[in-house]
């Protein structure tokens, strides 16, 4: 049988305070070196992770100037610290701010969204035609913006524009998106990704289309196809 190892281990822990008017979440999850999980899969090996975050939700009175938003979602702060277990070294470090995010009264979102990132790198790997990444810690701002529109129509859409600093480079992330309800059972979907990236030896643009079919067979069965 196996030894038991007293490091083999991983946990999970989170408090949360939701409330229609003020949202509140925070955990903190490790999962050591020696943890090989038997059944399922791990999101990161060898790590520590802080979160938390703070939402404002208020809504605007419906008979008012702003009544067809029906709610917005203003973050002051969203944390995201995850290290290394055994060295403590980052790994990766998020402070976002949510200035302007709300919901209208018809089901379209919108967001905009602002990042002080770090990333430590502790390999070199590649990226894209004959661009490497070097090791060490990279810091870098992003900023984003988002559309959506109701997906429950029968013809829906969304866009969102990504760009900020990469890698000691930059880069920018344009997302179009739409969506067909053929029947109350099937969906089909189309989005287009392009990915201009700027850095000190090399400049790139990716493109990217991908598409889905959803099936619902019942409320509790369903298939996807991508």
């Amino acid at each position: 049988g196996h030894r038991f190892q007293s490091e083999a281990h991983a946990l999970r822990l989170q408090a949360q305070y939701p409330n229609d008017k003020l949202s509140i979440f925070t955990s903190y999850q490790r999962a050591p070196a020696p943890f090989e999980p038997e059944v399922g899969l791990e999101r990161r090996e060898n790590f520590q992770e802080a979160f938390a975050t703070v939402t404002l939700q208020p809504r605007p009175d419906p008979e008012g100037w702003l009544g067809w938003i029906r709610q917005f979602f203003i973050t002051p702060g969203t944390i995201t610290y995850t290290y290394f277990d055994d060295t403590r070294a980052l790994q990766t470090f998020i402070y976002q701010i949510t200035p302007l995010s709300f919901e209208t009264r018809s089901g379209e979102n919108v967001n905009f969204n602002l990042q002080r990132q770090a990333e430590g790198v502790q390999d070199t790997f590649s990226v894209g035609p004959d661009a490497q990444i070097l090791p060490g810690t990279y810091w870098q701002n992003r900023f984003s913006a988002s559309f959506s529109s109701f997906s429950s129509r029968r013809f829906s859409g969304n866009a969102s524009v990504d760009w900020g600093g990469y890698f000691g480079g930059a880069r920018t992330a344009t997302r179009v998106g739409t969506g067909w309800r053929a029947s109350r059972f099937l969906r089909v979907g189309f989005t287009y990704e392009r990915n201009a990236i700027r850095l000190d030896t090399l400049t790139f643009t990716t493109h990217l289309l991908r598409t889905n079919m959803r099936y619902g067979i019942t409320p509790n069965l369903f298939g996807t196809v991508l």
